[in-house]
């Protein structure tokens, strides 16, 4: 089997150093990684009424189910089902997660109590066993055995570590679904036959209908995934506000995805004064502009960007005075003018900055409010990029990209560039997976992303290419090393670019 990952990382020259606004984007790819910013578990002082370490000796403390719905080959007896394990995800496609993809099980998820068990839905390990062909099955759950006594709780939260990555079959499509949900009874539940949040909606019999669903990772297309672990949190006070019983239910619904795990739950009462950062952050401030987040820029294509951050209002008090303060190398840069963000909505917080220097940058997010946080450990998150004279680079040589399956002939990882000012393009840098097989041969191209047949036929809007090279394992990467082991791949003829194109590298 021939593996080779992709890090394309056109290497360029400009040709003008000019000011330069942000400019839309064209032909923006479905599988954009976004970057999440859920925040990693820490030490809150807060009033638990009920927690669960998900410890493999206490199994019996959750009933396990799903939705299936058709029964006969080849689905008797491989219906979908969580699991409470040691184990972290065994699908072919684990790699992700640290995997081997032979179909031994990658290491769990790192959160607090993982070495006494957690919660997992396997969909890529389930999609195996069906042979690829089970999307209408993949809808399973699992739930508290025993009600939870919130009657003390005015305002009730749910917390929970998790890692999880989206594949929805590759076309994000938003069709991967990881639900909370909540019962009074332990009867009537949100109906399976619906994903939505506006359909998550119990009555108990008396007409009225409560809330009592939340979808955890909102947005998420193929390949975006949390860090390891992420700490989520949800106010479910519309279901479980006052109420002397409830039930707790985690539910998947996919079309053949990776894997959803869960650990180290708690229910408590909510905070009065609580922002996080949400589920968005970007230091180009991707859902607005339009502007891919490069790894490395190149000097002179761009002297000025904007950086986002989604932040929700966790408290049950409205947080006046909320900004944004956007700090750059250690040094704070801006802040977004105050706004008042009230109990249980959220809005995205914005500020310029320059980045016309060449050098690294290193950026700090900070929320606050006029009120004291009460949870300061969610306010905060950081990214990081680079400035550099010759590289515009999409990757790091992280392996974060689908591996081809047994007997692939043919694999193509495309990154997309914007073009601002006029460039010369030379070469493209390539980082290979270890594995891949000695003396494979390899050619980089560069694609036009305005033709017509871009990314829609396997070699569509080809313009030039560079030498044949054969690969050596002895530059390859392992993903264990700091320093990412490049080859550079010069094109047969330079490429002249003008401003305002879109290109691809592979």
């Amino acid at each position: 089997m021939k593996h080779f990952y992709t890090a394309a990382c056109a290497v360029l020259l400009t040709t003008a150093v000019t000011a330069q606004g942000l400019l839309p984007i064209a032909n923006k790819t479905a599988n954009q990684r976004r970057l999440e910013a859920f925040n990693t578990p820490t030490e809150v002082e807060r009033d638990v009424i009920w927690s669960h370490d998900c410890n493999i000796d206490s199994c019996s403390s959750w009933v396990f189910g799903n939705g299936a719905s058709i029964v006969g080959s080849p689905w008797e007896e491989i219906d979908l089902d969580f699991e409470c394990t040691l184990d972290g995800p065994s699908g072919p496609y684990n790699q992700w997660a640290g995997g081997t993809g032979d179909g031994t099980a990658a290491s769990a998820m790192n959160s607090t109590t993982a070495a006494n068990g957690l919660l997992i839905v396997d969909s890529d390990l389930f999609g195996a066993d069906a042979n690829y062909d089970a999307a209408w099955i993949e809808n399973s759950w699992v739930q508290t055995a025993n009600s939870i006594d919130c009657s003390s709780l005015d305002f009730v939260s749910i917390s929970l570590e998790t890692r999880y990555r989206c594949w929805d079959n590759g076309a994000s499509d938003d069709s991967d679904k990881c639900l909370i949900e909540i019962s009074r009874d332990g009867v009537n539940w949100p109906s399976i036959e619906t994903f939505a949040e506006i359909d998550g909606t119990v009555d108990y019999g008396d007409g009225e209908l409560i809330p009592s669903r939340w979808e955890v990772f909102t947005g998420y297309e193929t390949g975006d995934g949390t860090d390891n672990p992420s700490l989520v949190e949800f106010d479910i006070t519309s279901a479980a506000g006052g109420q002397d019983q409830i039930w707790v239910r985690f539910r998947w619904s996919g079309t053949w995805g990776y894997s959803w795990e869960i650990d180290d739950i708690q229910i408590y009462q909510t905070p009065a004064n609580d922002l996080r950062i949400d589920n968005y952050v970007s230091y180009t401030d991707y859902f607005t502009t339009g502007i891919y987040e490069a790894g490395v820029f190149a000097a002179g294509q761009l002297n000025e960007l904007q950086a986002a951050a989604k932040v929700y209002n966790v408290g049950y008090l409205d947080q006046e005075g909320s900004t944004l303060a956007l700090g750059v190398n250690g040094a704070e840069v801006g802040a977004s003018d105050p706004i008042t963000i009230t109990y249980q909505t959220d809005d995205t917080l914005r500020v310029v900055y320059d980045m016309s220097e060449v050098g690294s940058y290193d950026l700090t997010y900070d929320v606050s409010s006029v009120n004291e946080d009460e949870n300061p450990g969610n306010n905060s998150t950081a990214q990081s990029f680079e400035v550099s004279y010759l590289h515009y680079g999409r990757d790091n040589g992280t392996m974060n990209a689908p591996f081809p399956a047994e007997g692939t002939d043919d694999i193509i990882a495309l990154a997309p560039y914007d073009i601002f000012e006029d460039v010369t393009v030379y070469a493209i840098d390539v980082a290979i997976v270890a594995g891949s097989e000695d003396g494979t041969p390899v050619i980089a191209h560069l694609f036009d992303g305005s033709d017509e047949q871009y990314i829609t036929e396997q070699y569509g809007g080809l313009f030039a290419s560079t030498a044949e090279l054969d690969l050596a394992s002895q530059y390859s990467n392992d993903g264990t090393e700091d320093d990412v082991l490049w080859y550079t791949l010069v094109l047969e003829e330079p490429a002249q670019l003008a401003a305002g194109s879109v290109i691809g590298a592979i």
